[in-house]
This record gives C-alpha cells, structure tokens and sequence, in this order.
C-alpha cells in the first residue's frame, strides 16, 4: 500500500492497523503511520 503525501510524493508506510470498531453499523478507523511523522485517517463504510 502507498500513500501520497499533499505534494504527491510517495510516503512509506510501514504500520498499518486496524483500530476498534467505532460504530455499531461497520465503520472502522485505518491508522497509517509513514515513517515521517505523519498520520493518516481513513474512514471505510463496510457494505
């Protein structure tokens, strides 16, 4: 997996984890630490 960084170059990303499950309807929270200090939020709906 690579994220882009805002300027689109490529960042690392080493650590990738599941949080808990915030919401009773399937919405997870993905944590992506890069090796800058940089973390990434992403949000998915599970259909």
């Amino acid at each position: 997996m690579t994220i882009l960084s805002p300027d689109g170059s490529a960042v690392a990303t080493n650590t990738i984890f599941w949080s808990e499950e915030i919401a009773a309807d399937g919405v997870y929270i993905i944590e992506v630490n890069a090796v800058q200090p940089v973390t990434f939020s992403l949000k998915l709906q599970v259909q």
